[in-house]
């Protein structure tokens, strides 16, 4: 294999070669490779990377977390919806209970159809909330291994093509 002295550059329309031979001639390396070879060997390299054990573990890691945070914060929502509907319903039966006893007045007819709105919405989004126990996918590291997949093929993509290998060539600058 030969040495570059100078960086990549493009030297045709899809070939890579090395900078230094093409604009100073001062490096007697004439090889040059296509754009479609570099971004195979790119795309080939991340997928091994991406595919590594400790990623998969990270990436079931992150999810997990992910899940047990969205339950969380679906419990919080439940548990609060539950007491607003309790309070709600008391408030309900207290106007009920002034009506009954004669103290009916437009106020307390306007309240009432309020509360009562606010009653049909909480009890409809808590007859929404699933159950909040977590369920893994059985076959996890393979949905994360379909995604590498799913990328790779996304990344070859002729409409993001030139996005996508502009952020792989971000990665390696500075920033």
């Amino acid at each position: 294999m030969r040495l570059l002295r100078g960086g990549f550059t493009i030297v045709a329309q899809d070939r890579y070669g090395c900078a230094t031979h093409r604009s100073k001639g001062t490096c007697d390396n004439n090889v040059t490779v296509s754009k479609q070879e570099i971004e195979a060997r790119v795309l080939g390299g991340l997928k091994d990377k991406l595919l590594a054990p400790e990623l998969v573990r990270e990436f079931i890691r992150a999810f997990q977390e992910e899940v047990n945070r969205a339950n969380a914060e679906r419990e919080q929502q439940f548990t609060a919806d539950r007491q607003q509907l309790d309070s709600v319903r008391r408030k309900i039966a207290g106007i009920v209970s002034a009506i009954e006893e004669g103290d009916y007045s437009r106020a307390l007819g306007d309240r009432l159809a309020d509360l009562e709105k606010q009653q049909e919405l909480l009890e409809a989004r808590l007859s929404e909330v699933p159950p909040s126990t977590v369920r893994l996918h059985p076959r996890l590291a393979e949905v994360y291994a379909e995604k590498v997949q799913q990328l790779e093929q996304a990344l070859n993509d002729p409409v993001i093509r030139a996005e996508a290998a502009e952020v792989l060539r971000s990665l390696d600058r500075p920033h």
